[in-house]
């Protein structure tokens, strides 16, 4: 049951990291991101390692960060994103 409902909610988000992972600017994470979406069940020696994910979300949250504090592109954008929602 525990893994069931970590499972719904993790998921989700992590659909939304790859789908983000395929369209970043950095060439290794977008390989990566597509590597998560071919994934199947039958090429298990292929198996990008799930710990890529939150890995991920840390770098974007790094970039942001980094970007809103020294004025960056990526932080600029995100604000803007916010500021549109």
């Amino acid at each position: 049951m525990l893994r069931r409902t970590i499972r719904a909610v993790y998921d989700p988000k992590k659909k939304k990291l790859v789908d983000q992972m395929c369209e970043d600017d950095d060439a290794k994470w977008k390989d990566l991101g597509s590597k998560f979406q071919e994934f199947r069940l039958d090429r298990v020696d292929e198996t990008p390692s799930e710990w890529n994910v939150p890995l991920f979300a840390l770098r974007q949250s790094w970039c942001d960060l980094r970007g809103v504090l020294g004025g960056g592109e990526r932080g600029k954008r995100k604000i803007e994103e916010n500021s549109a929602a």
